[in-house]
């Protein structure tokens, strides 16, 4: 059963009568803190979408000890890097200490907050982008590498590695 809590929360009771409380509300930096803290408070796990780094940071530090689940960043842009991360450290013995996560942008039509979010990630001064070049299957591609949330999602799964976010643009950089 879930329950709407405007365009931007969902509420999903489980079946054990424990509550989900699912955000997507970007800019998270401008309006997520007050959704985690509701969760947190009324005893709700809490995920959500974000691809933020500075609320990402944010988040894992002040709930860190949290007596729920606070587990930000389940987007499409975090959670594919994470698992591709673990697996392939796992089945190289934990021998891995540098992962590239590699995203080619095609026929993306993002969101009113996700472009929000991006142009508030953008307009911090931490965010810088670098033109690099990729190594795809068979082929280096320009790209752009940024401070992205894998810099913090990774390393939670694999101790001690370091990561490298880029994306290939739909253009040439």
């Amino acid at each position: 059963m879930a329950y709407s809590l405007g365009p931007v929360a969902i509420f999903v009771t489980l079946y054990a009568g424990d509550g989900l409380l699912i955000n997507t509300v970007g800019p998270f930096k401008e309006f997520g803190l007050p959704v985690v803290e509701a969760a947190v408070r009324n005893g709700v796990a809490y995920l959500d979408s974000t691809g933020e780094p500075n609320f990402m940071e944010e988040i894992y530090r002040r709930f860190r000890d949290a007596p729920v689940p606070v587990v930000p960043a389940c987007g499409f842009d975090c959670i594919p890097g994470d698992l591709a991360a673990a697996i392939t450290a796992a089945d190289l013995g934990g021998a891995v200490t540098e992962v590239g996560v590699h995203f080619e942008v095609r026929g993306m039509l993002p969101s009113r907050g996700t472009v929000r979010s991006g142009l508030g990630m953008l307009g911090e001064q931490r965010v810088v982008l670098t033109r690099t070049r990729v190594r795809f299957i068979g082929e280096e591609r320009d790209a752009i590498e940024w401070a992205g949330g894998e810099r913090l999602t990774i390393p939670r799964h694999v101790p001690g590695i370091n990561t490298v976010p880029a994306a290939v643009p739909p253009i040439s950089v």
